[in-house]
């Protein structure tokens, strides 16, 4: 970013209005929102999410992001544009099991990594509210658990600036979107809580960048049907 003080509107004003940089339909945060194409990701979660998922849903924002210099706030990284195509694309983005820091090649990069998942009860027993009268009749049981989890995203450059530059952007770009993500209809929240400090990090072979740290929350639903009725009475015959 510019060393220049921020303007009204910028980011670090409390009165923003508008997108810092972003060119999206003279900066329209709903446009901005809207050439992100969230509506591609809908596909990846039709069997529900899991860690996998998420980490495909995060790169595909993230390279959608990128994909568009109207998009990319920093005036700086407007060049660093993505392209499928590993011999044009200007910025690196995959999951950290693909990337090896011996041959990392392109900087900067988008290093996408899960953290654990939790898993805990919103109901006494895990088992939802009162059965209808089908549920009643078959006898199925609907339960339902809180799934908690986190990413991080790496985000390395060749020089230290830069490194806190792409951090700074992915950071923006996915708090800005956090609303939108979230009314896709899988998750209960995703935030992004953290921008962390400037330093080598480990398991990346030492670079140097900067982590950007994201939280979410889904739910886990299913249902138990019997197959047989219960076992009412047993006789045992022990002569």
């Amino acid at each position: 970013m510019s060393n220049e003080p921020c303007e009204p509107g910028q980011i670090g004003e409390g009165d923003q209005i508008d997108l810092n940089g972003a060119e999206a339909a003279e900066g329209s945060s709903q446009a901005f929102i809207q050439m992100h194409n969230l509506q591609e990701c809908q596909p990846l979660c039709q069997h529900g999410v899991t860690p996998r998922i998420i980490t495909g849903l995060l790169m595909r924002i993230l390279s959608n992001h990128f994909a568009d210099p109207r998009l990319i706030m920093d005036p700086d990284l407007k060049k660093y544009v993505w392209s499928s195509d590993p011999a044009t694309s200007k910025i690196r983005i995959v999951p950290n099991t693909r990337f090896d820091p011996a041959t990392a090649g392109m900087l900067p990069a988008l290093i996408v990594k899960r953290g654990a998942l939790q898993s805990g009860r919103k109901i006494i027993g895990d088992r939802m509210g009162p059965a209808d009268q089908n549920a009643r009749e078959t006898g199925t049981v609907d339960y339902v658990r809180l799934v908690s989890g986190s990413h991080r995203i790496f985000c390395i450059a060749e020089t230290d600036g830069e490194a806190e530059n792409v951090a700074h952007e992915v950071f923006h770009a996915l708090t800005f979107l956090g609303p939108a993500i979230v009314a896709l209809p899988y998750f209960m929240d995703l935030q992004v809580v953290g921008l962390g400090e400037l330093g080598a990090l480990d398991g990346l072979g030492n670079q140097i960048g900067v982590p950007v740290d994201l939280t979410y929350a889904y739910e886990d639903a299913w249902s138990i049907q019997p197959l047989a009725p219960r076992l009412k009475t047993l006789n045992i015959d022990i002569t």
